[in-house]
């Protein structure tokens, strides 16, 4: 249900309309599919990916996104990449289809 209020809410976010603005959200893509790839070789390595996993989020925002995604074991340079959080991402549907049926 919407509130009153909120039938104008599209307009304070402009840019997401405007036609030179086409990439402006393609970081939140990126950071989505990077989550999901973190998340999945989670799920193969089990506990041995948590020391890992701590170092990347030490690293912060010190270092590139090729160079976070080494510490990992992920190659954001490489299509394989791209699949393994586009798996998850699959799977996430998945799952969410079984529960709504």
């Amino acid at each position: 249900e919407w509130f009153d209020e909120m039938i104008w809410e599209w307009t304070m976010k402009p840019h997401y309309y405007q036609p030179n603005f086409r990439f402006y959200n393609y970081p939140y893509v990126y950071a989505q599919l990077f989550v999901f790839a973190l998340y999945r070789k989670y799920k193969e390595e089990g506990q041995s990916f948590i020391p890992k996993f701590k170092k990347l989020l030490s690293a912060g925002g010190s270092l590139p996104p090729d160079k976070l995604g080494k510490i990992v074991g992920l190659d954001i340079t490489k299509p394989d990449f791209w699949k393994l959080g586009i798996k998850q991402f699959e799977e996430f549907v998945n799952e969410f289809e079984k529960a709504i049926d």
